[in-house]
């Protein structure tokens, strides 16, 4: 499957341990970096992708071979982005996650990956949100230093490569498996 591919489908059956549920543990995404994120208007869904190699996730949840992680936010209702410093930002640049928040709210879920290094904030606001960790078998070993690739294609996460996903985690309401 595309890691594009859980815009539309959910996978649920996956092993996901509830004592470790990587969206309930803030510091777990610390040193995590956030590649993109994609906003599918037709469905109200959102996808954020992070690079994870270089976080505590696979450490912590014992499973070296990470290299990819993604939050998909269904029946999503708000989203926000600012950073405090968009002209000293080299170019490509990843955020690099100092910490993330995610709530249960009364209304679903709120989540805050906040930046550390160029003050980025994203907000966004959903029903329910699934976070998939798995393998990109294209990805290469190590993260590419971005100053020196103008063109990162292929040496990190990207929405049309192939995923494996190894593991699911999900808050809000129990969704229904649709794939």
């Amino acid at each position: 499957m595309k890691l594009s591919d859980l815009f539309l489908h959910q996978i649920l059956g996956l092993p996901g341990n509830p004592e470790h549920n990587p969206l309930t543990i803030g510091w777990i995404f610390e040193d995590a970096q956030l590649l993109d994120v994609r906003i599918d208007v037709l469905h109200s869904t959102v996808g954020a992708l992070f690079e994870v190699r270089s976080s505590y996730l696979p450490g912590e949840l014992n499973i070296d071979s990470l290299n990819c992680g993604v939050m998909m936010f269904r029946k999503t209702t708000g989203v926000t982005w600012a950073t405090t410093s968009p002209r000293e930002r080299p170019n490509p640049q990843v955020w690099e996650v100092a910490e993330c928040h995610i709530e249960q709210t009364a209304s679903g879920v709120e989540a805050k990956p906040l930046g550390g290094n160029y003050g980025m904030d994203l907000i966004i606001n959903a029903e329910s949100v699934e976070f998939y960790a798995g393998r990109l078998p294209a990805l290469p070993d190590g993260i590419p230093s971005y100053p020196d690739h103008i063109d990162v294609t292929g040496l990190v996460p990207g929405w049309e490569m192939d995923f494996s996903p190894t593991n699911v985690w999900t808050l809000g309401p129990a969704p229904a498996n649709t794939l």
